[in-house]
Parts: C-alpha cells; structure tokens; sequence
C-alpha cells in the first residue's frame, strides 16, 4: 500500500516540504540525495547496498533523518539514496518506531 503525503525534512542547513511515500513494503526509511544536499542532512558514512523492487542493486548512504509532521518533529536514522523517485520513502522502521496507523479510507496516518 501506498499513501502519498507531504512532510518537511529538516536538516543542518535548512528545512524543505517534501513528497513521501508511505510504503508498507519497504524495510527503511530513505531520502533522495537531492532532498538530503538542499536541507543540509548529517551523513554517517555508513554504506549499504539496496535491492530495489526491481532487482537493481544500489548504493546508499546512512544518516540522521527529521521529519515534520502536523507540528511535531520524528528523528529517524534513515538512508540517502540517488535512485528514488520520490523525496522520500517512509519504510517500515518509522511506521514501527512511531506506531503509525494507516487509514487507507481517508488516506491519513494517524501517530500513537
């Protein structure tokens, strides 16, 4: 399932309303490197290697995450990734960490 919704990453540098997708099949959380550079996100270095839903083997960079969500911020280690073709793809670690509920009727995410 996929629910389209509009948040804003903040970074070091500067803070960007951006697309993200919520998509329950995806492990983790990641960023596309273009969003990451104009907020200024820290990097940890950390490297990993992602199979997208294609097969296709990619290249990511580990690094703090913040997002804002209806006035309240939600830190989150996620990746950066140069494939993504949206801002940012909310995977399972934050659905989890933050006990989000999908209301797919109405399309809201409700945070416990």
């Amino acid at each position: 399932m996929d629910i389209v919704r509009k948040m804003t990453l903040i970074g070091a540098t500067g803070r960007k309303v951006i697309e993200v997708v919520i998509d329950t099949g995806a492990s983790r959380t990641s960023v596309r490197s273009e969003m990451a550079d104009a907020v200024g996100l820290p990097l940890s270095g950390e490297e990993e290697v992602f199979i997208d839903a294609s097969g296709n083997k990619n290249l990511e960079i580990g690094g703090k995450l913040a997002l804002r969500y209806h006035d309240k911020v939600y830190p989150i280690y996620g990746f950066i990734s140069d494939c993504l073709s949206c801002d940012c793809l909310l995977g399972m670690d934050f659905l989890s960490l933050y006990k989000v509920q999908i209301d797919a009727r109405s399309g809201r995410l409700h945070f416990r």
